[in-house]
Formats: C-alpha cells, sequence, structure tokens
C-alpha cells in the first residue's frame, strides 16, 4: 500500500508540472493566490526582461484580456541606463489596438494624454466632475517635510457652485491639522457666470472688481484703442493711444500733463505750472491769439497786476534827452490826432495794447510833461520876476508924478 501511495504522489507531481511550462505558455480557468494569509513574509510577482533592446522593443505587459472585447495593459519598458517607463493602456469603443492613456516617465513625471510630459502632471485634455454637487480641486502643503501629511499645513481650493455657475479661488485662513473637524476657507477670487471677476468680493458687479488696494512694479494697461495707463518705480502715466498726450504722477507727487513728451501742466504743492515749454500757450475761452502765451476771451479779476519791465523811462531826465518844443508836439497833435510814440486808435484795435509797454509810454509821457511843466514855471517865474520890476517902475513912476504935481500947484 505504501508503494502504491508513492506512484500515485509521482504520477500527480508528474501531471501538475507538465502543466505549467517554465518556458512555455500557460493557461489556468482557475484563480492564482501568492503567498498566505497566516504568513508575514514579502510576496512579488517578477516580470524579467533582456537588458535590450531600449525602449518599447524591451516593454513588458501585464494584460487584462476580454473574450471577443479589447484589453487593457500595464506595460513597462526600459529607457537608458536604469531608467524605466510604466504605461496604463485601454481599447477604445471603436475597437483596435490599446491606446496609452496615463504615461509616468522615468523621472517622475506624469502624462495624461501625452507619453512625453514637460511637468510633473502634463494633461493634453482638460478634466472635468460630473456629479451634479460643488465641484472642488484641493491643494494642500505641508511645511513640516517629508513624512507630514498633507492634511497638516495649509489649504487652498478650486470651487465650482453649480447653483449659481460660479468659479471660486480659496485659500484657507490659517493653518490645518488633521485631527481638525473644519476648516475655514477665505474666498480669494471669484468668476461669475457673467465673466465678471471679482477679487476680495464674491459678487463682481464689473468685469473687473477689485475691493482693496493693488500694487503694481512697472506695470502697463493698454486699452483696445492703444491708451495705457502706466505704473512705475517713478510715478503713474497715463497716455492716449498716440502717445502724444499723457497725464504723470511722479515720485515727489507733482502731476504732469504732457504734449508729445512735453511738460505742458504741472502741478505740486506749491503752485501750478501751465505752458512751461518755449512758445506753449494757454487759451481761456474762444479767444486764438498766436503771438500770446495767456489769451483770454473775457475779462480777468486780480488785486494786484505786476509786469516785469527792463526798459524803465528814467532815461527822461538825462541832460542828453531830446525833448521835442512844445511846437512840434502841437504839429504832430494837429497831424496824426495822438500824441508822438503813442500808439493810434486803429492799431490799438487791431493790435491790442502790450501793458508794460503802455505804462512805459504813459509815464514817459508824464515825464516829458513834467519837463515841459518846469520849464513853464521857470519862465512864469521870469515873467512875475519882471512884472514885480514893471510894478515897481510903475509906483516909482506915480510916485514922482505926485510929487511933480504937488511942486506945481505950491
Amino acid at each position: 500500500m505504501k508503494n502504491l501511495f508513492t506512484i500515485l504522489f509521482i504520477l500527480y507531481s508528474s501531471i501538475s508540472f507538465a502543466q505549467w511550462s517554465p518556458s512555455g505558455n500557460n493557461s489556468s480557468s482557475g484563480n492564482l493566490t501568492i503567498g498566505n494569509n497566516n504568513n508575514n513574509t514579502y510576496s512579488y510577482i517578477k516580470i524579467l526582461g533582456p537588458n535590450q533592446p531600449l525602449n518599447e522593443g524591451s516593454k513588458r505587459d501585464f494584460i487584462f484580456h476580454f473574450n471577443s472585447a479589447g484589453q487593457s495593459i500595464i506595460r513597462s519598458y526600459r529607457w537608458t541606463s536604469w531608467g524605466t517607463y510604466l504605461q496604463f493602456l485601454t481599447t477604445p469603443q471603436t475597437g483596435g489596438e490599446p491606446i496609452e492613456r496615463l504615461h509616468i516617465g522615468h523621472d517622475g513625471l506624469i502624462g495624461i494624454g501625452t507619453t512625453s510630459p514637460k511637468n510633473i502632471l502634463d494633461l493634453r485634455d482638460g478634466f472635468s466632475f460630473h456629479d451634479g454637487g460643488h465641484k472642488v480641486l484641493g491643494f494642500g502643503y505641508a511645511p513640516g517635510g517629508a513624512g507630514t501629511s498633507m492634511l497638516d499645513g495649509y489649504v487652498s481650493e478650486i470651487r465650482l457652485d453649480p447653483t449659481k455657475g460660479h468659479l471660486r479661488f480659496g485659500i484657507s485662513k490659517s493653518s490645518y491639522s488633521k485631527s481638525q473637524q473644519s476648516l475655514e476657507i477665505i474666498t480669494a477670487m471669484t468668476i461669475d457666470s457673467g465673466a465678471r471677476v471679482g477679487i476680495g468680493t464674491s459678487t463682481p458687479s464689473q468685469k473687473l472688481d477689485v475691493r482693496g488696494n493693488i500694487a503694481l512694479d512697472q506695470y502697463s494697461i493698454f486699452s483696445r484703442g492703444g491708451s495705457s495707463i502706466s505704473f512705475g518705480n517713478t510715478g503713474i502715466g497715463i497716455c492716449n493711444e498716440d502717445d502724444d498726450i499723457g497725464i504723470n504722477i511722479v515720485a515727489d507727487g507733482e502731476l504732469e500733463i504732457t504734449h508729445n513728451s512735453k511738460n505742458m501742466i504741472s502741478v505740486n504743492q506749491d503752485q501750478i505750472q501751465l505752458a512751461r515749454e518755449k512758445n506753449a500757450q494757454v487759451i481761456i475761452g474762444n479767444f486764438t491769439k498766436p503771438d500770446y502765451r495767456l489769451a483770454v476771451d473775457g475779462s480777468i479779476g486780480a488785486r494786484s497786476v505786476k509786469v516785469e519791465m527792463n526798459a524803465w523811462p528814467d532815461y527822461v531826465f538825462a541832460e542828453d534827452y531830446d525833448l521835442k518844443p512844445l511846437s512840434e508836439v502841437e504839429a504832430h497833435i494837429k497831424e496824426h490826432k495822438h500824441l508822438p510814440d503813442v500808439p493810434s486808435a486803429q492799431e490799438v484795435e487791431e493790435s491790442g495794447v502790450n501793458l508794460g509797454e503802455s505804462d512805459a509810454i504813459l509815464l514817459r509821457k508824464i515825464e516829458e510833461l513834467t519837463l515841459y511843466t518846469i520849464e513853464q514855471d521857470k519862465k512864469i517865474k521870469e515873467l512875475e520876476a519882471k512884472n514885480k520890476e514893471i510894478e515897481e517902475i510903475k509906483t516909482l513912476y506915480l510916485n514922482q508924478q505926485k510929487l511933480i504935481e504937488k511942486l506945481l500947484n505950491k
């Protein structure tokens, strides 16, 4: 009996080993179990491959094949040196060869929809949620370093509200620990269903609604027409399409309005400067005179007006000044109907009056009149002296006549 059991065991072993070929193809309709529940030893499945060729020529597949249908594959192949790739492939609904859906490179870069990822996660197509509720994409940062849970640290999220169509970007108000029951998320930016963007508000009213301060460094905002607002280290600049009109607020608080890069108006703490550039004009009202730096169509009210002059007519009192005789002045008046060197009424009507020059001319005429008056005063005094002398002679004559009459009457 002992020999019979031995023969049966050898026969069974021979049949069993004949069913599993270490060098051929093996099939089984049953299950494959590796390890057991009572043993804590390490278990693994190893698929061996050669050193050459490289890339897909060295591929090794773990295949899920369905009868008269497609297949799914977990594939690995060798790159160069020690590098390897890992891919996940599925068969499309229309059939054909399995297609690479997910690719993990030797450098740890993951590609979905691409076998040549350029970043740690490279998505060549979009992704979406379709469960009907709020859609949340969360990001965690664990400052504790390696071995720290992603739930221990700071959390951010991108949330889609399906009831309103709003997309919100939120950040955690404080760090989070996995022992906490909840975490407050502050909405930092919102994009609503009207394509309005809100920063600091979840209900934007304009295309860009910012509730708070904005810090910009050497940055420009351009309109479709070409106008721009520039923010630099020294101030703020506003320009139109052709850059010929600009408004600048410089670092020292001065406001400048420029034309073709020329400073036309400057405003600071102490003063307002207009038309700083040479030949620039300031026009108030509908009064255009190309020769004036300031043209005003209307009256001007002022408590004081100061006109700076370089040539004031003190020269009239010089010894060599040519004071015209009054006879010449009289002849000029009769002929021209105005004083010499004074503009005529027609000239004033056509060209206006230069206040500085006019004041100088009037002063010169007053000084000339003063000289005429002084001269006349001298002549009057001479005449008075002569008249006094005549009166004295007349008195002497009358006294003599009276004396003669007395003598004759004796």
